[in-house]
C-alpha cells in the first residue's frame, strides 16, 4: 500500500467514526508522523481540506479547530519551501 492510500484510508475511517473533516485529516496526518518512513511532509503536507467544514452529518467544527488546522498547513508549506531552497 502506498503512503497516499494509507493517508486516505485513515482519513475516511475517521470520517465514518463521525470525526469532523478537519480533525479526521489532522489525525490521519499525525498518524503518519509516528512512522519514521512516513514522517516527512512530502507524504502528507500536500493534503489540505477545502470547502465544507462540517462532518458527514453536517455538524460544523468549531473555529478554534479551523484556525489550528490552517496553522498546521501554513507550517507544513513553510517547511516545504525551506526544503526547496536547500
Amino acid at each position: 500500500m502506498d503512503r497516499t492510500q494509507e493517508l486516505m484510508i485513515s482519513y475516511y475511517k475517521r470520517l465514518q467514526q463521525k470525526q469532523g473533516r478537519g480533525e479526521a485529516l489532522r489525525q490521519a496526518q499525525l498518524e503518519m508522523l509516528k512512522n519514521v518512513r512516513r514522517r516527512h511532509p512530502y507524504y502528507w503536507a500536500s493534503f489540505i481540506r477545502s470547502g465544507e467544514w462540517a462532518n458527514l452529518e453536517g455538524k460544523g467544527e468549531n473555529a478554534r479547530l479551523r484556525s489550528h488546522c490552517l496553522l498546521e498547513v501554513t507550517a507544513a508549506a513553510e517547511f516545504r519551501i525551506q526544503l526547496l531552497k536547500h
